[in-house]
């Protein structure tokens, strides 16, 4: 069975990148630009794993998390962040998500992060 993954990556370029790296795991994907647009797939979708873009979401980012936690709690949700986002970063860790990876992402660490989180 493939595994649902959504990618909420404001940024068309990083979303893109994003998207050619897990779609040869063979997971099925889907892209939103935004938390309005992701909501809504999650309303119509079973999401295994979302990965979430702090650096670019910002607070929305966090507030986005604690929705897919308090709403889909099966969900599991890999963080993409930077050094410059500590505080959210410790927000966010400790509103449920699932790990996060520090951007410039290494591509094999972001790969492990989301076959762990998808085989949770």
């Amino acid at each position: 069975m493939s595994h649902t993954v959504l990618i909420v990556e404001p940024a068309d370029l990083l979303r893109t990148r994003l998207t050619e790296l897990l779609r040869p795991e063979g997971y099925r994907l889907l892209e939103a630009c935004g938390v309005a647009e992701s909501e809504g797939f999650f309303e119509r979708e079973t999401v295994r794993v979302a990965i979430l873009d702090l650096v670019e979401l910002k607070h929305d980012g966090v507030t986005l998390l604690k929705w897919i936690k308090r709403c889909y709690p099966d969900t599991r949700v890999v963080l993409l962040n930077s050094i410059q986002s500590l505080a959210l970063s410790m927000e966010a860790m400790n509103s449920g998500a699932f790990d996060e990876v520090m951007m410039p992402f290494d591509r094999e660490l972001l790969l492990d992060r989301v076959r762990e989180a998808a085989s949770v």
